[in-house]
């Protein structure tokens, strides 16, 4: 029976989700940035790969801007709150949640 159990148990943690760090991070974490956070008038978005494109959305999903090479964000006229920043790459598209003062 313990047999079993360790079996078991084996099995569950090889068949686990892979964490990242501290196991709270997920691997978009380590592929953009964005600082600074919380974000106060401007946000700086970096990146390992090149970045096509930036879209920021409100949690409502209301776009509020679209920004094509240019990694630097003007968030001074919006509100106080959290953001959606959608990150365009050669390797795909990587989202981020940031919160602005």
């Amino acid at each position: 029976m313990k047999q079993i159990l360790l079996f078991l148990f084996f099995i569950s943690i090889t068949n686990a989700p892979k964490v990242f760090g501290n196991g709270f991070d997920r691997p978009n974490d380590y592929i953009v940035n964005i600082n600074p956070s919380p974000i106060r008038d401007r946000a700086t978005v970096s990146c390992m790969y090149y970045i096509q494109k930036i879209e920021v959305f409100n949690l409502i999903g209301v776009i509020i801007g679209e920004y094509k090479g240019d990694e630097t964000i003007d968030m001074t006229d919006q509100s106080k709150g959290y953001y959606i920043f959608k990150v365009y790459t050669p390797k795909g598209e990587f989202v981020k949640r940031v919160f602005k003062e």
